[in-house]
């Protein structure tokens, strides 16, 4: 008997654990029915769509349509203006490349992508090859003249000399003098991985962690802390994107102080017009990643909200 009035015990104690998983009880008192897990996977799904999908890329093309101007430019830079520019910037001293990509085969491009992914990222095998595919995608993108590059590892840049994007060499020299000319704007470099990956957390925190319902309390460090992150998580996802913003701004600012020494005052004029569209670019993508962490975090509790018993 007292055996299996302790089993009786035991069974209808684990069922009452199992069950109060699946309960919110408020510091008032009140009681509340968490959303089952098929609920959860459609309000993750739909704010993810939605939020990270539709939203943010609708905000990111209105921001590129400027781009639009820079692709159609005939912005052209004259061929001694290179070796001016490393002239005028010293930046030879520090051993700076400016490689020319119509000069490249693709078997060049393959070794150039080796080089600029010499990092920690390369023990990870999964993550090495994601990101030399980036990487390659981007060089190609550029060998086609659409973009241009500063290779941090290997203290190049790379672009064609004779694509759409040629002013872009002012710009990638001011990347090269934010490393090497400023402690604060070293470090604001360096800043730029860990702070997009603020944002990544805030975003992914924002699709996954539950809202609290009024009156509950968070239980714990790590509960506290990703409240917090979810609470604001459009205003951190944003935050997380500040230090690119500011990094890209004075690489543009710095590129155009060496461009008075190279450019007319009329190309010059154009110059500072071409790095406004392509920073709006940047612009849009910061307010788009805060506006969608927000969007996709409203719409996956909206879905998967608690019910009250």
């Amino acid at each position: 008997m007292g055996i299996n009035l302790i089993n009786n015990y035991s069974v209808s104690h684990g069922a009452k654990n199992k069950s109060n998983k699946k309960l919110i009880t408020t510091q008032n008192g009140e009681t509340y029915q968490k959303a089952g897990a098929w609920r959860t996977i459609g309000a993750v799904t739909a704010g993810a769509l939605v939020g990270n999908g539709i939203v943010r890329k609708s905000i990111q093309s209105l921001a590129n349509l400027p781009l639009r101007r820079i692709f159609s430019n005939n912005f052209e830079v004259p061929a001694d203006a290179y070796d001016k520019l490393l002239e005028a910037s010293k930046l030879k001293q520090t051993g700076l490349k400016i490689i020319d990509l119509d000069k490249m085969d693709f078997d060049g491009l393959d070794e150039l992508v080796e080089k600029a992914s010499k990092n920690w990222i390369n023990k990870i095998p999964a993550a090495s090859k994601l990101q030399k595919f980036i990487i390659h995608s981007q060089l190609t993108m550029a060998k086609n003249g659409l973009n241009a590059f500063y290779i941090y590892p290997t203290n190049q840049i790379a672009l064609s000399k004779t694509g759409k994007v040629q002013f872009a060499i002012f710009h990638e020299l001011g990347h090269v003098l934010n490393k090497h000319r400023g402690v604060l704007t070293k470090m604001l470099q360096k800043s730029r991985t860990p702070f997009t990956m603020l944002s990544t957390a805030a975003g992914l925190t924002a699709l996954f962690k539950r809202k609290k319902v009024e009156g509950e309390e968070p239980q714990g460090t790590f509960d506290k802390a990703t409240t917090f992150v979810k609470n604001n998580c459009g205003k951190l996802a944003f935050l997380g994107m500040v230090p690119v913003l500011l990094e890209e701004g004075l690489a543009s600012l710095r590129g155009q102080k060496l461009a008075k020494n190279i450019l007319s005052a009329e190309k010059l004029k154009e110059l500072k017009n071409l790095n406004l569209r392509a920073f709006s670019t940047y612009a849009g993508m910061a307010v788009g990643v805060g506006i969608s962490a927000t969007i996709a975090s409203f719409i996956r509790d909206k879905i998967a909200a608690p019910k009250k018993v």
